[in-house]
C-alpha cells in the first residue's frame, strides 16, 4: 500500500479495503474478538475551538464526526460560542471551558473529558487569541500524555510554528493545513528560505510535504486541488484524485475534514487493537485517516454541488456524509460495485444473486455489503392479507434470507382486490402456502416458512424470537398489542402498518433504546369497537399495497444495516388527498407496562380480550355473546323464509354495507343508529311488529358479531316497554357471509 504511483481507481479500491477492515459495524460481525457494543464504542471525539466569533467551525467538525458514525462529540469552546453551538444542535456535548479563568477548574474538567475521548481535534474556530492558544497547547500536552491521536487544524497550526519541539515530542499528530497554512509552516520551519506554493507543481509541493513530514516527525494532510498525505514512519505517501469534488470551496469544508479524520483514526486504532492477525494490522494509521477524511469530504462536496451548484454550503455537505462514506465503502464507482471480484463480501452471494440484485448493489447507498446483510437476515410477516402480500413479495424479490408468514386463514374471492399474491385458482388454500408459492416463483433463493397457525398469547413470543425483524400486517387492535408486547419480550424491531378505507399509517416500534413500543403510545385501549378494521369498515384495494410496500422498505433497511426512516416517527397517508404526512412520536416511557423499567410482562403475555374488553377478530367466528337458544343458523332462517312465517328482520350493518347486498324485506337499523336514537328505534320496531302482526325479530349483520350486539341491544330496549317485553329476539349465526355460502348465494352475496 506504500506505492505513490497508484491510479485513481487503485486508490479507491485500496480505500474500500481499508474501510472494510475498520468500520465497526462490519468488523463487529466478522471479528472473532468479542467487542462490547455500547454507546461510545464507535467513537468519542473531542473538538477544541470556538472563540467568540467562530462558533460555526467547531460545529461543522463535531457534526461531521457524528454524521460519519461517531457516538459522541465533545466541543470544548469559549462560553460565548457555546450558546450558539448548543442552539445549532442538541446532539453535541458542549462544554464552555476554553476561556475558563479558574486554572483548577479548567484542569479538573478537561482531565475528566479527555479521559473519555478516542481522538482530539484542535483548531476549528480557535482564533489567534493568545489565552485560547495557551489553553489549546495545554490540552495538546494532556492529550499527548494520554497517547490520544491529535489532529491540528486551522489556527492550532500556529503552535507548530511557535512550539515545534512540542509537536516533535508526539508521534501521534496529524496536521491538516490548506495551501496558505502549509506555506506558512514551510516558511517558518525552513527560514530564511521562502516558498511560493502558487508557482509550484503538485510534484514539487509533494516533495516539500514529504520532507517536512520527515523533519518534523508528523503526518501531514496538505489540502488543495490535490490533497497530499505524507507520513514519516514508515515513509508513505498518498494523494487524492484531483478530478473528484467540485469547483466550489466553501467555508467549513476543512473543519468537516478534521472531524472526519478524528473518527477514522479511532476506527483504525480500534480495528488494529482487536485484529486476530498481526498481518492485518494497518500501518501508517494517521495517513490513512487523513486520506479517508479527504476522500469523504471531496465526495460530499461533489454530491452536494450536484444539487445546490454554486449556492452549496458546508451544511449541505454535512447532510451528504453518509452517502459519500457509503460510496467509498462500496467502491465509489458503479462499474466496480457490480464486479464480483472487487469485493471480499461478494463471496456471500451466488452468481445468480449478484445478477439478480445488481440494480440494488450498484447504488452507493446500498452496495454489496448491504445486500449480503439482507441475505443473512430474517423477517416474519404476521398477516397474509392486503399488507402482508406486498410486504412479502418485495422482501422476497429484494433478497431477504428467510421470510416467515403467519396466518391460519384461507383465500377467499373477496380477498383478491387487495391481496395481490393470491388468485382464483388458490381460493380455499391456506394464505401462507399461497404466499410461499408466489414468492418462490419470483425468487427461489429465499427461504420461505409458512406458519399456518393462529397467533395467540401462548405462541407469539416463540414465533417472534425466531426472526430478526417483525412486520405487523394485521388489522385489529388486540393483535397489535399482542405482537408489540411479544417483540418487547423478544427484543425485536417491529414494522407496523395499517390501512383503513382511504387512509394508511406506518411506524417502527422498539427499534432501539429510545424508540417506543405500541403500549408506550397507547397504554390503555380505546373503548370496544372504537377502532375499526378493514373487514368491518372496508378499504380501497390499493391502500394496503401502498403501506405494505413501505413496510417492506423499512424492513429491508433494518436488515441491510440502515436506520429506518420511521423509528420514532409515524407516516400518515391520506389517499383521498394523495398526501403523505409525518408525525414525531415520543420516546420510550419509563413507566410503560410492556417496556418500562418496572414492567412485569412475561412470555405468556396477558389476556388481551380482557384487556381490550372485546373479542379478537382472529376469534370472531367463534365469538358467542348470546346464548345458543338466542341464535339460529342460516339454514334455519331459510326454512323460516320458505314457510312464510311472519317475522321482522333487522339488518344492523352500516348502510354503505347493506346497500351493496341485502334482504329486500329487512329493516335497516345500524347498531350505531340504535345506540344514538333509542326512542326512534323503539318506535320503528313497534310499528314494524304491528304491521307484520308478529312478536319475532331476527337480526343479521355481515359475519354474526354485530348482529349479536344488535340483538342484545334490542332486547334491552324492548324490556323497558311493557307491551313489547314478550318479543323474541334472535340473531343469525354467520350473517350474510354464511348466507352467501350456505343459504342462497345466487341471490345474495356478502359485502
Amino acid at each position: 500500500m506504500s506505492s505513490t504511483n497508484n491510479t485513481s481507481l487503485d486508490m479507491q479500491r485500496q480505500a474500500t479495503r481499508v474501510l472494510r477492515k475498520i468500520v465497526p459495524w462490519i468488523t463487529d460481525s466478522t471479528s472473532s474478538v468479542h467487542r462490547t457494543n455500547h454507546k461510545g464504542v464507535r467513537g468519542r471525539i473531542g473538538i477544541v475551538g470556538g472563540a467568540r466569533d467562530y462558533a460555526g467551525a467547531p460545529y461543522f467538525a463535531a457534526m461531521a464526526a457524528m454524521r460519519l458514525g461517531a457516538d459522541l462529540a465533545y466541543v470544548i469552546c469559549s462560553r460565548e460560542a457555546s450558546h450558539a453551538i448548543k442552539n445549532y444542535s442538541p446532539d453535541l456535548i458542549v462544554t464552555p471551558l476554553l476561556d475558563c479563568l479558574d486554572e483548577g477548574e479548567f484542569s479538573r474538567e478537561t482531565d475528566c473529558l479527555l479521559s473519555r475521548m478516542h481522538a482530539l481535534v484542535i483548531g476549528p474556530g480557535l482564533s489567534r487569541d493568545e489565552f485560547l492558544q495557551e489553553r489549546a497547547r495545554s490540552l495538546f500536552k494532556k492529550a499527548n500524555d494520554l497517547m490520544l491521536p491529535i489532529i491540528l487544524d486551522a489556527d492550532a497550526l500556529l503552535m507548530v510554528n511557535d512550539h515545534p519541539a512540542l509537536i516533535k515530542s508526539s508521534s501521534n499528530v496529524l496536521l491538516t493545513p490548506n495551501r496558505i497554512e502549509l506555506q506558512r509552516l514551510l516558511n517558518s520551519h525552513y527560514a530564511p528560505e521562502e516558498f511560493n506554493l502558487k508557482d509550484m507543481s503538485v510534484d514539487g509541493i509533494q516533495d516539500l510535504v514529504k520532507k517536512y513530514s520527515s523533519d518534523m516527525r508528523v503526518t501531514v494532510l496538505a489540502k488543495g486541488m490535490t490533497d497530499i498525505i505524507c507520513d514519516h514512519s514508515p515513509p508513505f505517501q498518498l494523494s487524492t484524485d484531483p478530478s473528484s469534488g467540485s469547483s466550489r470551496r466553501c467555508g467549513g469544508q476543512g473543519d468537516i475534514t478534521s472531524g472526519l479524520a478524528g473518527v477514522y483514526i479511532h476506527w483504525i486504532n480500534q480495528a488494529n487493537n482487536t485484529s486476530d492477525n498481526d498481518k492485518d494490522q494497518l500501518c501508517n494509521k494517521l495517513a490513512w485517516a487523513g486520506y479517508l477524511a479527504a476522500a469523504t469530504t471531496r465526495r460530499c462536496n461533489e454530491i452536494a454541488y450536484d444539487e445546490h451548484h454554486d449556492g452549496m454550503l458546508a451544511s449541505h455537505m454535512l447532510e451528504r456524509i453518509q452517502e459519500a462514506f457509503r460510496g467509498l465503502l462500496n467502491g465509489n464507482t458503479k462499474e466496480a460495485t457490480a464486479t464480483t471480484g472487487e469485493f471480499e463480501y461478494a463471496g456471500l452471494l451466488s452468481k445468480d444473486e449478484i445478477g439478480r440484485y445488481a440494480r440494488q448493489m450498484i447504488m452507493e447507498e446500498f452496495g454489496p455489503q448491504r445486500q449480503a446483510n439482507l441475505k443473512k437476515a430474517s423477517a416474519l410477516i404476521i398477516g397474509a392479507g392486503g399488507l402482508g402480500c406486498p410486504a412479502a413479495v418485495y422482501l422476497g424479490a429484494g433478497g431477504i434470507g428467510c421470510l416467515g408468514v403467519v396466518d391460519d386463514d384461507r383465500v377467499e374471492a373477496s380477498n383478491l382486490h387487495r391481496q395481490i399474491l393470491h388468485n382464483m385458482e388458490k381460493v380455499g388454500e391456506l394464505k401462507t402456502e399461497s404466499i410461499k408459492q408466489a414468492v418462490l416463483a419470483i425468487n427461489p433463493n429465499v427461504k420461505v416458512v409458512a406458519h399456518s397457525v393462529k397467533m395467540n398469547r401462548h405462541n407469539a413470543v416463540d414465533l417472534v424470537e425466531k426472526y430478526d425483524i417483525i412486520i405487523d400486517c394485521t388489522d385489529n387492535l388486540l393483535t397489535r398489542y399482542m405482537i408489540s408486547d411479544a417483540c418487547v419480550i423478544a427484543k425485536k424491531p417491529l414494522v407496523s402498518g395499517a390501512a383503513l378505507k382511504m387512509d394508511g399509517q406506518l411506524t417502527v416500534y422498539n427499534y432501539d433504546d429510545e424508540t417506543p413500543c405500541f403500549r408506550c403510545l397507547f397504554p390503555e385501549p380505546p373503548p370496544p369497537n372504537a377502532v375499526g378494521s378493514c373487514s368491518d369498515n372496508g378499504v380501497l384495494g390499493v391502500l394496503p399495497g401502498i403501506i405494505g410496500v413501505h413496510q417492506a422498505l423499512e424492513a429491508m433497511k433494518i436488515a441491510a444495516g440502515l436506520r429506518p426512516a420511521y423509528a420514532g416517527k409515524m407516516l400518515l397517508f391520506d389517499g383521498q388527498l394523495g398526501l403523505f404526512r409525518h408525525a414525531t412520536l415520543g420516546k420510550k416511557k419509563p413507566d410503560c407496562g410492556a417496556c418500562g423499567k418496572d414492567a412485569k410482562l412475561g412470555r405468556d403475555l396477558i389476556d388481551y380480550e380482557k384487556f381490550c374488553g372485546q373479542v379478537c377478530s382472529v376469534d370472531q367466528k367463534s365469538a358467542d355473546l348470546l346464548d345458543p337458544e338466542e341464535r339460529i343458523t342460516v339454514e334455519q332462517y331459510g326454512d323460516i323464509l320458505r314457510s312464510g312465517k311472519k317475522h321482522v328482520l333487522v339488518d344492523v350493518r352500516p348502510r354503505e354495507h347493506s346497500n351493496i347486498s341485502r334482504f329486500s324485506h329487512a329493516l335497516q337499523l345500524p347498531v350505531m343508529f340504535m345506540l344514538q336514537n333509542q326512542d326512534e328505534t323503539i318506535k320503528t320496531i313497534r310499528t314494524e311488529l304491528s304491521r307484520k302482526e308478529t312478536n319475532e325479530i331476527y337480526v343479521v349483520c355481515r359475519r354474526g358479531i354485530a348482529s349479536q350486539r344488535g340483538a342484545r341491544l334490542i332486547q334491552q330496549l324492548l324490556a323497558e316497554e311493557p307491551d313489547l317485553s314478550g318479543v323474541v329476539v334472535k340473531d343469525i349465526i354467520g350473517g350474510m357471509t354464511s348466507w352467501a355460502k350456505h343459504g342462497d348465494p345466487q341471490n345474495y352475496s356478502c359485502v
